[in-house]
């Protein structure tokens, strides 16, 4: 008997996308299937949508509307998650209707891997992601964009479409609430590759990701964010290097450089009221960061 897949989408604000992502799960080859949706305040008329495109499944509506951040609400999916695999999908990310039965089988295939995700393509054409590096001190996450030869490559981050296999999760202990939104889906990679899992893009899946390929709509979705971007980075760092020079190394050089780069891009765009988000998110990091002793690391 094949696996149940526990499909698991938080989802908040207007989330236009929302109806059409449930309608790709709708369409998958793969079952058995349950879909849970995270109400983590997202528009009633598109939940509901999304309800009616899923009629027939087993689906759950969980949250109570408020925005408790995508890794909360991912933790808060798999806790009602009945399946022995966990798929965590963004509301933005659509899926070949081969996709979920593609990983299934490369992970029945390959029992090392404890993590995978398919190749995204960004909706409007190009590849947002098939694989990625993360880089310490830097605190740096490069995405791949390269469409590969090689059936699966080893990676040290999936991101928007996250299939895991239930132990795994449970081993790393679910993602870090504390970041919100961001550097959730690297932690959570990284702890489970300490843990012996391995992680992987298995590229013959695909998706495809709903977001600005570049250009002025794409900078101001990176500044509108960079009061979390600021924090987190200062947090993972923080939480992820593994020496005192490493630590020191990004306080004393990387992190000036983020902050003269968003200052930068902020006055370009004009949008000098970011800079006050930029200076709060880099100290609310900066009090994280400080807040353990750099001679214990």
């Amino acid at each position: 008997m094949r696996p149940l897949v526990s499909v698991i989408i938080p989802a908040y604000g207007k989330s236009e996308k929302l109806p059409e992502v449930a309608r790709s799960v709708a369409r998958s080859s793969y079952r058995p299937l349950e879909v849970i949706l995270v109400n983590n305040g997202v528009d009633r008329r598109a939940l509901e949508a999304s309800v009616r495109e899923l009629e027939g499944f087993d689906v759950m509506v969980v949250g109570t509307g408020e925005n408790v951040g995508t890794a909360a609400g991912r933790n808060a999916g798999a806790r009602q998650a009945r399946g022995e695999l966990l798929l965590f999908l963004d509301s933005d990310v659509t899926l070949d209707e081969e996709a979920i039965e593609t990983m299934v089988d490369f992970l029945d295939s390959h029992p090392g891997y404890g993590i995978i995700g398919p190749l995204i393509f960004y909706a409007g054409g190009g590849v947002y992601w098939s694989g990625g590096t993360v880089e310490l001190p830097s605190g740096r996450v490069r995405m791949e964009t390269d469409v590969p030869v090689e059936p699966a490559r080893e990676t040290d981050v999936v991101p928007s479409c996250i299939l895991v296999k239930k132990d795994a999760f449970e081993a790393v202990g679910g993602f870090f609430e504390p970041y919100f939104s961001g550097y959730e889906d690297s932690e959570f990679c990284i702890r489970a590759k300490r843990k012996g899992f391995r992680v992987a893009c298995v590229c013959s899946a695909r998706a495809y990701h709903h977001v600005p390929t570049g250009g002025r709509e794409m900078e101001l979705r990176l500044i509108g964010r960079v009061r979390l971007s600021m924090r987190n980075r200062l947090m993972f760092v923080r939480r992820n290097c593994p020496s005192r020079g490493c630590l020191l190394a990004f306080l004393l050089v990387f992190h000036w450089s983020y902050l003269a780069y968003y200052s930068y891009l902020i006055l370009g765009m004009r949008r000098p009221r970011l800079l006050k988000d930029m200076l709060v998110g880099s100290w609310e990091g900066l009090r994280y960061f400080l807040s353990i002793n750099l001679e214990s690391s």
